[in-house]
């Protein structure tokens, strides 16, 4: 119903995190913020730094607020280059690319289209062409985010870095 649905639009974008909530109280757990620590090491620091400056159009649909939004270009990068720094250090591990499995990525590409990956996300051609765009949730361009490692550990323990579940755990084996 629309007022569900509405309460549950209030906790995905947080709004009372500044806004009370008034008498009608969420039965919905507020969405919690993803791990900031477990990027290190498994996301590329130059996507965290893109994103953080400009998290609207580095990855569309994302409700990640655009918290620097009154700072000029040079501000928006420097902060955003800081704050980079800042969870990097929160690892052990440095960020490396990785040579991909050609035969591994189509095992994959069998998988994303039939353990529920599409439920939630566009289907792909054979080309990696999102089918559904607008009917979906964007998954961006994965191969700037990730390293082969941490979209690993990304698939096999979701909410290990996204606590609130929103990415089910589909329980893969590695």
């Amino acid at each position: 119903d629309e007022e569900l649905q509405g309460l549950v639009l209030l906790d995905d974008y947080q709004c009372f995190a500044c806004h009370q909530r008034g008498v009608a109280l969420s039965n919905i757990p507020p969405k919690q913020a993803p791990s900031l620590a477990w990027a290190s090491g498994k996301i590329d620091p130059s996507y965290i730094e893109r994103y953080i400056a400009d998290p609207l159009h580095v990855k569309p649909g994302t409700t990640m607020p655009d918290m620097m939004a009154s700072l000029n270009e040079v501000e928006r990068r420097a902060a955003a280059q800081q704050i980079t720094h800042y969870l990097v250090s929160l690892g052990t591990t440095v960020f490396e690319r990785q040579a991909l499995d050609s035969t591994a990525a189509m095992r994959g590409r069998e998988q994303f289209h039939s353990v529920g990956c599409v439920a939630c996300h566009s289907p792909r051609d054979a080309t990696g062409v999102e089918l559904l765009q607008d009917d979906s949730v964007p998954l961006g361009t994965l191969a700037q985010k990730y390293n082969l490692d941490g979209l690993v550990a990304f698939l096999e323990n979701p909410h290990a870095v996204r606590p609130s579940g929103r990415m089910p755990n589909m329980q893969l084996s590695h």
